[in-house]
């Protein structure tokens, strides 16, 4: 069972964790995620995902505010706080949060990690909802 998110570098509680609703990404769906498995705490194909997530930040013109090594550090350290055998991470980088909801401001970074899915007969035949 998933405990912890990383937002903005800190570690909460699942149950706390929020975002605001003057965040751009929220108001003008100015951000950006990517989504990749975690298999006994390591991160799969991160160099590629990384790759991609840091190019799409690129293309959107917002700045990740960390380098690659101190992700992979969040990353692995949320997966091992979550006690993650199998689950999923998914990163999500907004514009920040805005006073006259539209300026972009101090980007938000969010780490989450989700459980894994158990596909069955049935979710394979309707897909997830």
């Amino acid at each position: 069972m998933i405990r912890y998110h990383n937002l903005n570098g800190q570690i909460v509680d699942v149950a706390q964790a929020q975002i605001g609703v003057n965040d751009v990404g929220l108001l003008r769906g100015y951000g950006i995620f990517d989504f990749f498995p975690i298999i006994n705490g390591n991160p799969l194909f991160e160099s590629d995902y990384f790759d991609r997530f840091y190019l799409s930040a690129d293309l959107m013109s917002l700045e990740v505010p960390i380098g690659r090594a101190l992700l992979h550090e969040r990353v692995v350290d949320l997966a091992i706080r979550n006690e993650i055998s199998r689950g999923y991470t998914k990163l999500v980088l907004t514009g920040g949060y805005a006073d006259d909801g539209y300026t972009p401001g101090k980007n938000n970074l969010f780490i989450l990690q989700h459980d894994d899915v158990k596909m069955t007969r049935h979710l394979i035949r309707t897909g997830l909802h």
